[in-house]
């Protein structure tokens, strides 16, 4: 069992005291906390902006989501003293949830940007940047939760808020974030047309790597409705893009895209080609959730040549994909994402069954229907 350090046991302490309403005291103790932990650094300087803005001390909270993550131009030429109180603290209670985010503090984002927008709809607030950027944030979560309805809700409100500035620079966000929770719905072709009007204000703009993923999104919606040849070619031009610019994730993500489209179409040879590439690019990422969906991909092609070969070499094969499937749990498993990680199980367990082990098979079968009864949502690993 992992025993808390004082530093752990201090935050901790100061998180309950903020739960109590003693946020003076909590950010006196905050303040006086050392430690040479990086990442513990950031936790401090996170929880003492956000008693900061509670006590209503702007220039401080400032400096401390400085720390964290600078905000960008919300608003041209931001000025507190231009301000009234309730303008900023809607203000900082967005930046305090763009840092909680890059925190992966993920419910506590969701709160900060529901209490900016709860702000924002009172009198005499109007920061229409602001209640975009709100909303935009919230339908991210949302979709990451595995919420999209209400995803979509808050895309759709922020898009509005948007008519009267079609140059706004949160726009293709917006239509990317429409495209994907759409396409998690299953409302395939209004995804296709949000990631058609991503993709082209991307290229406006000339923003290069977001033009290669909604290309990648685009190629995972035309595979979704089994329009191939149209997968094919977006997933292409957006691997062109990802070696133009030596994007290795990228990269990673079309091979792996690549071979399960090749493996449907029972183009085993190319599938396998494109494994080896998807290999090959892995080598030194930090992505557990496309590394894991890789060793899926690459454990469904392997099972699908262990099909057509026999003797030694079938056992190999069988084998190499079992190897396949155990690496994909593992990196899956730190994801959170029920739906891959019970598809996983559920490779597994069909091996057990067909290699004889029905009670390790039916052990697997479980997990695997557990897996699917957890919230539904990708991390941000």
């Amino acid at each position: 069992m992992h025993k808390k350090s004082d530093s752990e046991r201090s935050l901790y302490r100061a998180q309950l005291w903020m739960e109590e309403g003693q946020y003076q005291l909590a950010l006196t103790a905050l303040q006086h906390l050392k430690t040479r932990n990086p990442e513990q650094e950031r936790q401090i300087a996170y929880l003492s902006a956000w008693c900061c803005i509670l006590l209503e001390q702007w220039p401080e909270a400032r400096c401390l989501l400085l720390q964290l993550n600078p905000p960008s131009s919300i608003e041209e030429n931001w000025n507190d003293a231009k301000h009234n109180e309730r303008e900023r603290c809607a203000f900082y209670l967005l930046c305090l949830g763009n840092a909680a985010i890059s925190l992966k503090r993920i419910e506590e984002a969701s709160q900060h940007y529901t209490q900016c927008l709860k702000i924002l709809s009172e009198r005499r607030v109007n920061l229409p940047q602001v209640r975009i950027k709100a909303r935009h944030s919230l339908g991210m979560i949302c979709t990451l939760s595995g919420f999209y309805v209400m995803a979509i809700k808050h895309y759709e409100e922020a898009l509005q808020l948007c008519k009267n500035t079609p140059e706004h620079e949160d726009l293709p966000d917006i239509y990317y974030g429409l495209c994907d929770a759409n396409r998690l719905q299953g409302n395939f072709r209004d995804a296709y047309t949000y990631g058609v009007k991503a993709l082209t204000l991307y290229e406006d703009r000339r923003i290069r790597d977001k033009q290669g993923y909604i290309q990648n999104l685009l190629g995972v919606i035309c595979y979704q409705m089994r329009e191939y040849n149209e997968a094919a070619d977006h997933y292409l031009e957006s691997l062109s893009i990802a070696t133009q610019d030596d994007n290795q994730r990228l990269k990673l993500v079309n091979f792996t895209a690549l071979a399960d489209l090749r493996l449907t179409e029972e183009r085993l040879d190319e599938a396998q080609r494109y494994c080896e590439h998807a290999l090959e690019v892995a080598d030194g990422l930090d992505d557990n959730y496309n590394l894991g969906l890789m060793h899926l991909t690459c454990g469904n092609v392997t099972v699908a040549e262990s099909k057509q070969a026999a003797g030694e070499l079938h056992d190999i094969l069988y084998s190499k994909a079992r190897e396949f499937f155990e690496r994909a749990k593992e990196l899956l498993a730190q994801t959170h994402d029920s739906v891959l990680l019970s598809e996983v199980y559920g490779k597994i367990a069909q091996m057990l069954e067909q290699s004889g082990q029905p009670q390790e098979a039916l052990s697997y079968w479980k997990t695997a229907y557990e897996s699917l009864s957890k919230p539904i949502g990708q991390s941000l690993d």
